[in-house]
């Protein structure tokens, strides 16, 4: 998980869609305040360093309003999860190294460089005369250094919210709740994965086995007939 998980608008269903999907916003009980910002330039200067921070539940103020119940619920349950992958990693480097540590930790963190990365300058901000907004009406498109970028903007009462694409286009409930049993199962998964490591049963011998293991059989129980039958990659470093 890298860098399909960048915050630009017209991927975020398809950040969803390995494992959570998306939905309409009657399908959750999640209630959110819209936020968005008065201007495209604030949106997409908000956008820019939520995607530089990887913090997901901070994106989900500045989505139209009519999705910001879903996103909130499927960004809580995935942060939930992120938090305590990255907490186990911690115990991963205390008791086996820092290198398995590491490939681990990169699975659970959401940072990416921002989609207007190309426009940002060395003090973090963006350089305005690197991106060109248009607006139509009531939506917006950006285009950096004449390249457009896969983010549209819509205004709705008055403010500017990011789009997450086409209701049509848009995964059913049932995905959703599909997702939501996944990043739960993961977190079980976290916590036996910690407490091998913790016991010594999970070294750094049969590490990638063990957490493979662990994880797909607490994504078969939640997802019964989806999910890989074969061992990822994770990235390592070579020993010097």
């Amino acid at each position: 998980m890298s860098s399909a998980w960048r915050l630009t608008t017209g991927v975020l269903c398809a950040l969803l869609a390995g494992l959570a999907g998306c939905a309409k916003p009657e399908t959750t009980g999640q209630t959110v305040t819209p936020k968005g910002a008065e201007t495209t330039r604030e949106l997409l200067d908000r956008l820019h360093e939520v995607s530089r921070r990887g913090d997901l539940p901070a994106a989900v103020p500045l989505l139209e309003p009519r999705h910001q119940a879903l996103f909130a619920d499927i960004f809580g349950a995935m942060s939930r999860m992120d938090r305590r992958g990255l907490e186990v990693a911690a115990v991963i480097e205390q008791k086996i190294d820092k290198q398995t540590a590491d490939g681990f930790r990169g699975q659970y963190d959401r940072s990416e460089p921002s989609p207007l990365a190309e426009a940002q300058k060395e003090d973090g901000s963006l350089d305005w005369e690197k991106v060109k907004v248009t607006e139509r009406g009531d939506t917006a498109t950006v285009a950096v250094n004449g390249r457009p970028l896969d983010v549209k903007m819509v205004r709705a009462e008055g403010r500017w919210y990011l789009s997450p694409g086409d209701d049509e286009a848009l995964p059913t409930p049932e995905q959703v709740a599909q997702g939501k049993r996944a990043f739960d199962a993961m977190i079980g998964a976290l916590d036996k994965i910690e407490a091998g490591v913790k016991d010594g049963s999970i070294n750094k011998e049969n590490f990638r086995q063990q957490m493979w293991q662990i994880q797909m059989a607490a994504m078969a129980a939640a997802m019964p007939n989806e999910g890989p039958t074969t061992q990822p990659d994770m990235e390592e470093e070579d020993d010097d």
